[in-house]
């Protein structure tokens, strides 16, 4: 039985309930700044890294950030793209 989010309208954005308790290696296809609209229709500014082979983006916190500087070597976002990176469901 799928996780009963799953059942609600789709989002653009890739949660953990979208990984089915697997890690997955997926591959940055290029970062943009994003807006976000939370509970209540605060929104908030954060990078939104689009991945290669899905619809679905990843909204990157300040830590995601310092990662993938810390993989990449580079803090300019245009250098993450082509970044293979492992999600895994986490809380």
């Amino acid at each position: 039985m799928p996780d009963y989010k799953k059942l609600f309208d789709p989002s653009d954005y890739l949660f953990a309930y979208d990984l089915d308790g697997r890690d997955v290696v997926v591959t940055i296809d290029h970062v943009e700044a994003g807006v976000l609209t939370g509970t209540g229709g605060k929104t908030t500014k954060k990078p939104v890294a689009f991945l290669v082979g899905t619809p679905k983006r990843l909204a990157l916190n300040k830590t995601n950030c310092k990662t993938l500087v810390a993989l990449t070597g580079s803090r300019n976002t245009d250098d993450w793209a082509g970044a293979a990176i492992t999600i895994y469901p986490t809380t």
